[in-house]
Formats: C-alpha cells, sequence, structure tokens
C-alpha cells in the first residue's frame, strides 16, 4: 500500500476495497451482525491507519473516496461509502461520520491482478 499521512492538503490514506454495505451484515437468531468477512476487513482496515493519524478530524469534514475495480462487474458505488467512514471512526481519524458535511467518489480501473484498493482524501470542511 501507498505511504499514508497529513499534508495542508488534507489527509490521505489507502485501505483494501471493503465489503459492499450489501455484504456487511447478515441475520441471526437476535438481530444482525457483522459478517465474518466485514469483520475482517475492519481489522484489516484499521492497521492500515496509523496511530499518528487518529484525531486529526475533530469536526465537519469533506471525503472523497476513489475505489479501485478490476473488473466491469456492475457494483453500486455509494455501498462503500459506510464501511469507509465506519473504519475512519473506529480508527479515531475522526469523532463521527455524522460529521462528513460533503462526499464525492469515483471508479479508477486497475489490473485484474491487482488486489482492489480505496484511496481516501479528508479535508477540513469550512
Amino acid at each position: 500500500m501507498a505511504e499514508q499521512g497529513s499534508t495542508r492538503e488534507g489527509l490521505t490514506l489507502h485501505l483494501p476495497r471493503p465489503p459492499s454495505v450489501n455484504a456487511m451484515y447478515q441475520n441471526a437468531t437476535r438481530g444482525r451482525v457483522k459478517t465474518p468477512a466485514y469483520r475482517s476487513w475492519c481489522i484489516v482496515a484499521g492497521n492500515c491507519i496509523p496511530m499518528r493519524l487518529r484525531g486529526s478530524f475533530i469536526g465537519k469534514y469533506s471525503i472523497h473516496i476513489t475505489v479501485e475495480r478490476e473488473n466491469k462487474r456492475t457494483r453500486d458505488l455509494d455501498n462503500l461509502i459506510k464501511p469507509v467512514n465506519d473504519a475512519l471512526k473506529v480508527a479515531g481519524v475522526i469523532r463521527d461520520d455524522s460529521d462528513c458535511e460533503h462526499i464525492t467518489m469515483d471508479w479508477l480501473d486497475v489490473p485484474k491482478d491487482k488486489s482492489p484498493e480505496v484511496h481516501i482524501t479528508l479535508k477540513e470542511w469550512k
């Protein structure tokens, strides 16, 4: 994964591509629970975020997410917003995903043999 860090322009992170919202939870006897795939992704994503970035955004922020795709299979881009914001909250990079004021997203086609990632840029919202 590429170098991650903070600059005057904002904060940049690179994480493995998360499961879609449709694959994050499953029904259980007592409601809905995280799927094994989502639990696994949360651990990996958390380990990709350097400790020094925790507490970087304590107020309103904007986020741009570029999602790599290795094929043209139909996917809903907006189903990837929730897991990314949740990972940022759990890692302590943002205070709460309700502080997000502006979201932009796009696809980036990559070779089929590459493990797809998400590239995240956070900026303070003014």
